[in-house]
């Protein structure tokens, strides 16, 4: 895939500067970037960070409730994809 941007003089100027600190090409550059802010993202934006008590309450819940397999929504939802196989 490839990208096209604009970007102002003084800000291609400051990528390129740092490309060349790191001892890398202005691509390699920007994509190592976009790697590390696309991973911190999705971590940070898709965890749910707890303390230990948080957790302690959370697994208090999840293990009260019935198993699965008695759940009649779930069996039917099983069904439903054991058909569309």
């Amino acid at each position: 895939m490839k990208i096209t941007i604009e970007l102002p003089e003084r800000v291609q100027k400051k990528l390129e500067t740092a490309a060349r600190v790191q001892g890398q090409s202005l691509s390699d550059f920007i994509l190592a970037a976009v790697i590390s802010k696309t991973m911190e993202t999705l971590v940070t934006d898709t965890s749910i960070i707890l303390s230990e008590s948080e957790f302690e309450h959370m697994e208090a819940v999840l293990n009260s409730l019935p198993p699965l397999e008695e759940n009649e929504k779930f069996q039917a939802f099983r069904k439903r994809v054991e058909d569309n196989k």
